[in-house]
């Protein structure tokens, strides 16, 4: 099942992100005449915040009534193929034009777990990549979860605790250990008991949770913005609230008939994964179109701002549209094929 009030909300968080970076591509490759303030390149955390939130009650709800190894399949054909592509194409930039890149080759070790979203003690080659490893951790818990067949009100507290006894206590600085006890788990845990809150049929609190969460909100971004822009308990604690009661809200409203469904918004945030792993690439080569235009100024600035936005969505959609879909497809018809038939007795 596919909320529209969801993937509005994926929108907002993934050009949350493209704002983010693109001020520091404005920065960088700029005439001299910024746009975009400060607070804007520290926005983009925020937006990953946020997907975590989103991407907690998603799999919550998409995981129903799923055996663990259809759930597993389902989740893996949905992140790395089109991962898989643009990595490929950052690769084939490193190897081929590296005075673009400004990095070094990577060992062949750190290119795979790259490709394979294994924790590692950089970023992965796609560097917005490094969530999606979160994603995977995320998945693998809940495959577990369903292989135990616990119920996920025992088995969320469980995993929280777990999580919170890990970053008090551990002082490992092992990759897997420092994923397994980020609190930027907690912010899938928040996520997951919206989800949780939603199958359950406990759908109708939604004014209270509008007015709980834009109360809280500006408590979590003074924090962010003007104290302490990291993932500490905290901090992670003071948006994953206001984020879940937020996201909550709209589904509230959406299962009571009352959300207005914007289309546009709604191909947004279609797109949104596609526009998250592409947006990078495309913003670098607009960049340097820009620096080397004969275009000056102050609306030059502004108009290459506003074109960066709209070209990074577009890319987005068009990659959903020809590559996202077509390969989800095309993988879940081959997993379907897999599939060993029942044999009918006559």
């Amino acid at each position: 099942m596919k909320f529209s009030s969801v993937q509005m909300f994926r929108a907002i968080a993934a050009n949350v992100v493209v704002l983010a970076h693109l001020h520091g591509i404005e920065g960088k490759y700029g005439k001299g005449y910024v746009c975009l303030p400060d607070w804007i390149g520290l926005s983009g955390f925020t937006g990953v915040h946020f997907f975590f939130v989103i991407s907690g009650c998603v799999i919550v709800i998409s995981s129903q009534g799923a055996k663990w190894l259809d759930f597993m399949a389902a989740r893996v054909t949905r992140i790395y193929p089109i991962y898989w592509f643009y990595t490929t194409i950052y690769l084939l930039a490193i190897v081929l034009v590296p005075q673009s890149v400004g990095i070094g080759t990577p060992s062949p070790a750190s290119i795979l777990r790259s490709y394979l979203l294994w924790p590692d003690y950089g970023a992965p080659l796609l560097t917005v990549g490094w969530s999606l490893v979160f994603e995977m951790y995320f998945y693998v818990i809940l495959a577990i979860v369903l292989v135990a067949a616990i119920p996920l009100h025992r088995a969320l507290p469980l995993w929280a605790g777990v999580v919170l006894l890990l970053g008090l206590f551990s002082q490992q600085q092992n990759p897997l250990l420092l994923l397994v006890g980020s609190p930027l788990v907690f912010e899938f845990i928040a996520g997951a008991l919206v989800g949780l809150a939603i199958v359950e049929k406990h759908a109708s609190y939604g004014r209270v949770a509008l007015m709980a969460g834009l109360a809280t909100l500006p408590v979590g971004l003074i924090r962010y913005f003007f104290y302490a822009p990291d993932v500490s308990f905290l901090t992670v604690m003071l948006l994953a609230i206001p984020f879940s009661l937020l996201l909550y809200t709209g589904l509230s409203y959406e299962t009571g008939g009352q959300w207005p469904r914007l289309r546009w918004m709604v191909l947004l945030g279609d797109a949104s994964y596609s526009t998250y792993l592409s947006h990078s690439l495309v913003l670098s080569a607009m960049g340097r179109m820009f620096s080397l235009s004969p275009f000056y100024g102050w609306l030059a600035e502004a108009g290459f701002v506003l074109l960066c936005i709209v070209v990074a969505n577009l890319v987005g959609i068009l990659s959903y549209q020809l590559l996202e879909r077509p390969s989800l497809k095309l993988c879940r018809a081959l997993l379907g094929a897999l599939k060993p038939k029942r044999v009918v007795a006559q």
